[in-house]
């Protein structure tokens, strides 16, 4: 492996591990739509890899509370963003989520409970 590729590698791990150790709050204020939008993420607390939200709302309404999220770094060999999801309340969530590099989105192993 020539010096270049070595370097590239190890910058791109570098900025992988400070995009996974950085302050969800933070990025999610860096990142979001500006304006009213109808899904909103409350409450935000950890990592991008392992965090948690208090809540989502979908319309200005909770849809979920006490949202949790871990990275699975496996993903990245497969060209995704993958995402193990929990959230316990009156509606309860355990899902894995997938953001492909490709424009994907996928949503595996999805199981819920809704109070009615």
């Amino acid at each position: 492996m020539s010096r270049k590729w070595t370097i590239a590698i190890a910058v791109a791990v570098f900025i992988g591990s400070l995009v996974a150790q950085a302050p969800a709050a933070t990025l999610y204020a860096w990142f979001k739509p500006k304006g009213p939008t109808p899904v909103e993420l409350v409450g935000l607390q950890g990592t991008v890899s392992a965090g948690r939200a208090s809540g989502l709302n979908v319309n200005n309404r909770s849809a979920l509370g006490n949202l949790n999220w871990t990275l699975q770094p496996w993903r990245l060999l497969l060209g995704q963003l993958g995402f193990h999801l929990e959230s316990h309340g009156d509606t309860t969530l355990d899902s894995h989520i997938a953001l492909s590099i490709f424009g994907g989105t996928s949503v595996n192993d999805t199981q819920g409970v809704m109070g009615l």
